[in-house]
């Protein structure tokens, strides 16, 4: 209960009370931007950066406050006239990945405010869930079969943005007339994964089993859970499935690859570009059908268009 600075300030205050120790609070819309926030709050001190103004904070700081960036990072970019945020934004990624390998591509996301990977297991979400509303409620099986397209894309996204992939999933519908509750349905996959393609048959297999009244839907939505990180994959598949399989030491199979070197390129450009900058799939069935912009169609779900 309460807004989110009054949980720090409570929060605060209870480590004081109890311990005796000062400490001082960030809020901001990920882990790294309220790191930065309490930085800039220091000593015992709260900081809460408010949507919009994310960009002329982090712009202004020195490139040693971004995490990852040390001493002799620091002086390798000191070399390039490089001291603050905004002018290692001018940086391209290729740029920044030749200089500093696997790191210099964490040090574009970081610069941009982006810092969405999970360091550890215990940061891992429990799921990953995306539903929304239908602007008017639908039996047509093109818009319904479409927007579980483009929400499974949306889950997909964030599973590889996290360097996720989900073992299982669940599909959930609302009916028009609430008659009968909210039918959900869950499966294991065969393998865990975060390709677009392989969440999506899924899915789809799900939901036709699960609509089966002759009666408009209202809301429909995708949940991944059982996540697991992508470093132990494919100990994670073999242990599970038997070891009568291909050895792991080759990895997936070549179709695998080629659909994960894609999608890698897809979710590149949409980080650049905008999300609706390529629609694909099952997802084209809403073309006309919905409004959209930069980041995607307009949803009655806000969130999901940004």
């Amino acid at each position: 209960h309460g807004s989110l600075e009054d949980l720090a300030a409570n929060l605060r205050e209870e480590i004081f009370s109890e311990i005796g120790l000062r400490v001082t609070a960030g809020l901001g819309p990920n882990r790294m931007l309220a790191k930065l926030a309490a930085g800039s709050a220091k000593p015992d001190g709260l900081r809460t950066l408010q949507a919009g103004e994310e960009e002329a904070f982090l712009l202004r700081l020195p490139v040693s406050r971004l995490p990852g960036i040390g001493p002799r990072a620091c002086e390798i970019l000191e070399k390039l006239n490089i001291r603050t945020v905004q002018e290692l934004r001018a940086l391209p990624r290729q740029s920044l990945a030749s200089i500093f390998g696997k790191t210099g591509e964490l040090f574009y996301e970081r610069c941009r405010g982006r810092d969405t990977r999970a360091i550890h297991a215990r940061e891992i979400p429990n799921s990953i869930s995306r539903e929304t509303s239908f602007h008017e409620h639908t039996v047509s099986r093109d818009t319904i079969e479409g927007m579980l397209h483009y929400l499974t894309e949306r889950a997909a996204n964030t599973l590889r943005s996290l360097e996720l992939s989900a073992s299982a999933l669940e599909v959930k519908l609302c009916y028009s007339d609430r008659a009968a509750g909210s039918p959900r349905s869950s499966r294991r996959l065969p393998e865990p994964t975060n390709i677009d393609s392989k969440i999506f048959q899924s899915a789809i297999d799900l939901y036709r089993t699960l609509h089966t009244r002759r009666v408009a839907l209202r809301r429909i939505g995708i949940s991944l859970a059982r996540l697991v990180t992508n470093d132990g994959l494919r100990q994670l598949d073999f242990e599970e499935l038997g070891s009568s399989r291909a050895n792991p030491r080759e990895g997936p199979p070549a179709a695998c690859r080629e659909e994960a070197a894609l999608l890698a390129g897809l979710d590149s450009l949409r980080r650049r570009y905008g999300h609706s900058c390529i629609i694909t799939g099952r997802s084209l069935d809403l073309l006309g059908k919905l409004p959209r912009d930069d980041h995607g169609f307009i949803l009655r779900t806000s969130c999901l268009t940004k």
